[in-house]
């Protein structure tokens, strides 16, 4: 399965977004945790 170079761009972007998401939940979560520890 070929991919166009425009759309190899697209889905490496997609994947980004997607690590990107995951990071921010991970902290937000983390973030969460440390305020229920704190109260």
């Amino acid at each position: 399965m070929l991919l166009t170079y425009k759309e190899y761009e697209e889905s490496e972007y997609i994947d980004n977004l997607r690590i990107i998401f995951s990071l921010i939940k991970l902290y937000l979560l983390s973030f969460d945790k440390s305020l229920n520890i704190e109260n």
